[in-house]
């Protein structure tokens, strides 16, 4: 047995082998959303370009986020097996307004898809016409989110052009999703190496994008708290890694920038931000020409289309920062960066453990004019803005940092009684954690907190059936 395989399994289930670690109660997981409000729509659409969109950012809406796993699983070739569901809590404490009241002028997202597909011109306009869908909509945070009815959906689908008549940003955040991650075989770079994500939703490769490099795989999911990025000798990282996100089917690059210690001299963090590749016109990155969604029709620099991930949908930095001059010049002054939104991935360099990370973006819809239809006449070539996300994690120090660490006590005899009370096929698995966990770290070190044994005790009860079960080749959870 794989004992990385062993500890994934165990933080899966909530299990800590290490018991200076437990799950730290100031960890914290956010969503932050600030919608887009579009403050003269009827003007934008009779101008015919000579107008240009007033925008307001409303917000922040907060969302603890919980991730949880089921249906843990060990594979024979040192990869495990899992299913996550992300699970969003709205924090009305943390929020400018309830989710449900606050209504918003946002883009149609399902109408401007619709609008710039390949299908039949009058199909189109007649779909538009008999559902009554207009470019723009008054919506909820949460609809705009999670879901709602749309007609012009709900139409395609009674007419079975398509599956479903709801549509919501996140909406598929929260189902099930199923992963295999490899501990440390395929990802091992010289003396460390980082979990990542083989398999996605029994899929080696997105299907997405029609195109063997940019469908691969790789990277991990830096919002899971159970992830390492296990540091390599002598406290220094990987100059980078990938981030994968279900949202946008497409690895982002993190690259190392600095090496950095608290303010107490205690701990050191390798600070790493994300690339500009992903944001990167095809001119700069020519591997990103397989992102674009027509041979002659590649984002402006700046954008990222994801149109074939999230229909309709172009992401971008907020306010299009570092973005083609010519998608700012098409919003009125009102649409300005007042507030420092900074992306960063900080990890403890000692553990691996993200301190902290955040990464905003801002979702768009592209609005162009169509010759054929009617209806788009007077309509201008613009990405409009509907809303900036914000993942946001912060977790507190590890106990275990420093020259100058603190540790628990426990009792002397309890991981002398785990050893014996684990079954003949797990004492020599459990011998070996006790003496790479424990020895070192507490027989060896200076003891200054208190803690029952019990608690202790309660884990490694665990871990050993977790043991005995793993040597009958079942994983009985």
């Amino acid at each position: 047995m794989n004992l990385s395989l062993l500890l994934l399994i165990c933080a899966a289930y909530g299990v800590h082998t290490n018991p200076l670690e437990g799950q730290d109660p100031e960890s914290q997981y956010r969503l932050k959303v600030k919608v887009v409000h579009v403050t003269n729509p009827e003007e934008f659409l009779r101008g015919g370009g000579q107008v240009k969109l007033g925008l307001r950012l409303h917000g922040p809406f907060v969302y603890n986020v919980k991730i949880t796993k089921t249906k843990v699983a060990a594979n024979p070739n040192g990869t495990a097996t899992f299913e996550t569901k992300k699970s969003y809590d709205f924090n009305p404490q943390e929020s400018i307004a309830k989710e449900d009241q606050a209504l918003f002028t946002v883009p149609n997202v399902p109408y401007f898809n619709l609008v710039n597909s390949n299908e039949d011109p009058k199909l189109i306009e007649d779909l538009v016409r008999e559902s009554n869908s207009s470019p723009f909509v008054l919506k909820t945070v949460q609809e705009l989110l999670w879901g709602y009815e749309d007609p012009l959906l709900q139409l395609m689908s009674e007419k079975g052009l398509r599956k479903g008549s709801t549509f919501g940003i996140f909406a598929e955040d929260e189902e099930v999703q199923g992963m295999t991650l490899t501990v440390s075989s395929s990802s091992k770079m010289q003396s460390g190496h980082y979990d990542t994500i083989d398999v996605y939703n029994g899929n080696t490769r997105f299907n997405t994008w029609g195109n063997a490099l940019c469908d691969q795989i790789k990277g991990t999911d830096l919002l899971d708290s159970d992830v390492r990025i296990h540091p390599l000798e002598k406290g220094f990282g990987y100059d980078s890694f990938f981030y994968l996100s279900s949202r946008f089917c497409r690895p982002l690059k993190f690259s190392y920038k600095a090496n950095e210690t608290d303010s107490e001299g205690t701990i050191q963090y390798l600070r790493y931000k994300p690339d500009d590749e992903f944001f990167g016109s095809v001119k700069n990155y020519p591997e990103n020409k397989c992102f674009c969604s027509a041979t002659d029709d590649c984002p402006l620099l700046g954008t990222a289309d994801i149109s074939k991930c999230k229909p309709g949908l172009v992401l971008s930095r907020p306010y299009f920062k570092l973005a083609d001059e010519t998608i700012r010049k098409q919003f009125s002054s009102g649409f300005e960066a007042h507030d420092d939104n900074e992306d960063i991935l900080e990890l403890e360099a000692g553990t691996g453990k993200i301190s902290t990370f955040q990464l905003t973006l801002q979702w768009n819809v592209q609005m162009k004019k169509v010759q054929a239809l009617n209806h788009t006449v007077n309509f201008t070539s613009v990405l409009l803005p509907m809303l900036h996300s914000s993942d946001f994690i912060q977790t507190s120090p590890s106990s275990n940092q420093g020259n100058e660490e603190e540790y628990q006590v426990i009792d002397d005899d309890a991981p002398q009684a785990m050893e014996l009370a684990a079954p003949d096929g797990a004492k020599k698995v459990v011998k070996k954690i006790i003496e790479k966990k424990i020895e070192k770290k507490l027989l060896g070190k200076k003891r200054k907190h208190k803690s029952s044994a019990s608690t202790f005790n309660n884990q490694w009860t665990i871990i050993v059936a977790i043991l005995s079960a793993l040597t009958t080749s079942q994983l009985l959870l």
